[in-house]
């Protein structure tokens, strides 16, 4: 049957363009995408969806520069009255803003991307009904948390704070509620409020949406509780999140859940190296998957880095410490580069730690600077005194 209503066609033609893009056939994705145009109104919120299906299709593609081109064009677009239209214009520019923020992030411009993450919130809870959708609200926040986290942002951390407070939470966006309570939770143990991360970590576990994510709050409350000499807390966590890891069928996990394998072995590899090369394998595994199939992205150097300070601890417990120490220094310069401030100063107290040289020591210090009162500075204080003991001994 033909479809008359052009809001229906330009439906129609639009997710015939992306079945089009998924299937490789771009010329007639194109096609599709221009008879989807030429169906809506010149303007509008029909105009905008289809601008941010365009956009995605190409930042899918990974041509950045054609979908930061759309996304300025739509974002141009003003609202009409419409009564046809499906969804609110704010809900679908906060999306657009979104995906913007997504092209900041694929070019490496993260504080870029936490900028327009907040703009798009502001947008999408713009009155009269600023509870209409949720769910990309939720997505808005899953993005936002790591960034105020790794980068130390500030303003976006009490921002991330408030939001959480205010949101009416629902069983269909929990794992955004998760990630930002564990977000303030490591944002509290980097300020020495040791207390109030052990509260967010207990409440991650109950709020965490799946297992392997339940297996990373208990990896974290072990972490910090070991760092502050709570050796029971760290074992029994410890042996909790073992017991639930055997249980994860992890050849099917996907997506940020793969992580945590990495977290598995960098926790073991504090006492038992063999069980943290089990875990790194069963990563490392994950990557040997065909292209389609595969856990992670290889294109992201914050993953990269992950897994070279990962795999540096599993071989530092084997005692492989050269080898150890040339990918911790790799890691190192690519926190230093993305400006992952915390990630710097975890990775360069390691390298002071497994070389005992006073230049990696003193580096560490600097590092831990916007840390003072957190495990890190302790870390690196320890490490540095270490150093001078070594060297009176030798003198």
């Amino acid at each position: 049957m033909p479809v008359t209503d052009s809001a229906q066609a330009a439906e129609y033609q639009v997710l015939l363009a992306t079945s089009l893009v998924r299937a490789g056939c771009l010329r007639e994705a194109e096609e599709a995408y221009s008879a989807a145009h030429r169906a809506v109104p010149l303007q509008g919120v029909l105009r905008l969806e289809l601008g941010l299906y365009r956009a995605l299709d190409a930042w899918t593609a990974r041509d950045l520069d054609r979908a930061a081109g759309i996304i300025a064009m739509t974002l141009a677009i003003v609202p009409t009255e419409e009564k046809a239209a499906s969804r609110p214009f704010d809900v679908v520019r906060a999306q657009v803003l979104e995906l913007k923020s997504l092209v900041a992030a694929s070019r490496e411009q993260y504080t870029t991307q936490a900028a327009l993450l907040v703009d798009a919130w502001n947008t999408l809870r713009q009155p009269p009904a600023a509870e209409r959708d949720m769910w990309v609200g939720a997505s808005l926040l899953r993005n936002l948390a790591p960034l105020a986290w790794d980068l130390q942002l500030d303003d976006e951390t009490e921002f991330l704070r408030h939001a959480v407070s205010t949101v009416s939470w629902t069983d269909e966006i929990m794992s955004a509620r998760y990630v930002a309570h564990r977000v303030l939770g490591w944002t509290a143990a980097l300020q020495g409020d040791h207390v109030g991360a052990f509260a967010r970590f207990r409440d991650c576990i109950d709020l965490a949406p799946t297992a392997p994510s339940r297996i990373s709050s208990m990896l974290d409350r072990a972490y910090l509780a070991s760092e502050t000499r709570q050796t029971i807390i760290a074992q029994e966590e410890m042996i909790r999140a073992g017991e639930l890891a055997r249980t994860v069928a992890w050849e099917a996990v996907v997506g940020e859940d793969a992580k945590v394998l990495l977290e598995l072995a960098e926790a073991y590899a504090r006492d038992d190296a063999a069980l943290a090369r089990h875990w790194f394998g069963r990563y490392d595994r994950g990557r040997s998957l065909p292209p389609n199939l595969m856990l992670l992205a290889s294109s992201d150097r914050r993953q990269t880095a992950m897994e070279e300070d990962a795999e540096a601890a599993v071989l530092a417990a084997e005692g492989f410490i050269q080898e150890a120490v040339a990918r911790r220094r790799t890691a190192l310069t690519t926190w230093d580069a993305l400006g992952h401030g915390w990630r710097a100063a975890r990775t360069a107290v390691a390298i002071g730690e497994l070389t005992g040289s006073a230049h990696d020591a003193a580096v560490a210090r600097v590092k831990t600077r916007a840390f003072q009162r957190s495990w890190l500075a302790r870390r690196a204080r320890s490490a540095s005194r270490a150093c001078t003991a070594k060297k009176k001994l030798s003198s």
